[in-house]
């Protein structure tokens, strides 16, 4: 498996590309179509199965339908933040009107526990309230996926629309009482070991 991190966009979202060696992958949060990442996937020949989103945040999601129609890839999002992308107003941090966010629908809705299957790679998602009502991480071999719920010393904001502190607490708590160290992708900011994470 091979994981490729590009930061994109103005706040330098994590966005995380991922295949195997017969070139099957996928990506996690391609909120910004920056042309090197176009470029990657295109010079790479990478074949996009889904788009992950971690969270409905506006910095994860706002150009998600242009790159799908560069990639095919049916992008994916937990149950419960599918309302952030179909009413746009609820995943936006403050009042930011040089973005346009369109709403849309997304092609899979996710559950805790579900398993998606790209070539040789199997992706398990793990709901982690508490940024988001319907925030989530992505489990693939060696690496976890974390969106905005798990930074290297502490956890994403809980005072937006969806957010509760008290829950993103417990969310925390079960990735770190997990017994298997990860390779951690935050959604912004540096990579890190689980086991190295601050509280």
């Amino acid at each position: 498996m091979i994981v490729k991190i590009f930061k994109v966009g103005h706040i330098a979202t994590n966005c995380s590309v991922v295949y195997d060696e017969n070139k099957q992958g996928f990506i996690i949060d391609p909120a910004f179509n920056e042309k090197r990442l176009i470029n990657f996937i295109e010079n790479e020949n990478i074949k996009i199965a889904y788009i992950l989103l971690t969270h409905g945040h506006y910095d994860h999601v706002l150009q998600v339908k242009d790159f799908q129609k560069m990639t095919g890839g049916l992008i994916c999002i937990h149950e419960s933040d599918r309302e952030m992308l179909e009413t746009p107003k609820r995943c936006f941090p403050i009042k930011l009107s040089r973005f346009n966010v369109k709403s849309f629908v997304p092609d899979k809705l996710l559950k805790d526990g579900q398993e998606l299957n790209v070539g040789k790679m199997k992706i398990k998602v793990m709901h982690t309230p508490g940024h988001t009502k319907g925030s989530c991480c992505f489990f693939c071999e060696d690496y976890l996926f974390a969106g905005d719920t798990l930074f290297s010393e502490g956890f994403g904001r809980t005072d937006l629309y969806g957010g509760d502190y008290e829950t993103i607490l417990k969310s925390v708590e079960k990735l770190r009482s997990m017994d298997r160290n990860y390779y951690v992708i935050p959604g912004h900011e540096d990579f890190f070991e689980l086991k190295d994470h601050i509280l």
